[in-house]
């Protein structure tokens, strides 16, 4: 079975990066934007099996992502990032991640979303 492939969307380069970087050590293969356009262009050129995008970011938004994704990608799960909860109000991801988060609670939300990438179901004999 190969890799699980995520997509990461933030503008902060190097928020960007430790995302990335954190995923690619558990194993995933990782590929980045730096926002939304961006990302959409990408999708569409590439499979994701999860995308994780910041909410706040020039040219097209985290929210207007995830509405595109929903509607053109929809067994996509997106998980929001966002260090102002109040703006998530009446959206519907997968999941939020609120701002400053831990490595622990990245991988808890992939690996709710997606299956691990050394993940082989039991043998149901």
């Amino acid at each position: 079975m190969s890799a699980s492939t995520i997509l990461v969307v933030e503008d902060d380069s190097i928020q960007r990066r430790q995302i990335a970087r954190v995923l690619l050590q558990a194993g995933y293969n990782v590929y980045e934007a730096c926002e939304g356009l961006e990302a959409i262009r990408m999708l569409h050129a590439r499979k994701a099996d999860l995308v994780l995008t910041d909410i706040r970011m020039p040219c097209l938004d985290g929210i207007s992502l995830l509405k595109y994704i929903k509607i053109f990608f929809q067994d996509v799960p997106v998980v929001l990032i966002t260090a102002y909860p109040e703006e998530t109000e009446e959206l519907d991801p997968d999941a939020f991640l609120c701002k400053p988060f831990g490595e622990k609670e990245l991988l808890a939300w992939v690996q709710r979303l997606i299956k691990p990438p050394d993940y082989h179901p039991p043998f149901q004999g």
